[in-house]
């Protein structure tokens, strides 16, 4: 297992298997590959990198629109 992985595992239970953007649930045996981290306050406007509370799992595809 990989460190970004578990860093996925992490937030999947932390969010309690909820997507914060569509609110809809994860599967996150079926989804896992298509999921990304997004960073609450972007990292670009001083938010931080590496901090957990800046960090949230989406679906690739609500990540996608909420950056378009």
């Amino acid at each position: 297992m990989t460190m970004f992985s578990s860093l996925k595992e992490k937030l999947f239970k932390k969010q309690k298997g909820i997507c914060p953007l569509c609110n809809f649930e994860i599967d996150f045996e079926l989804d896992k590959n298509l999921l990304q981290i997004d960073h609450i306050q972007p990292i670009s406007e001083g938010g931080s990198k590496n901090f957990i509370k800046n960090m949230r799992l989406v679906h690739t595809r609500c990540h996608q629109k909420h950056h378009d």
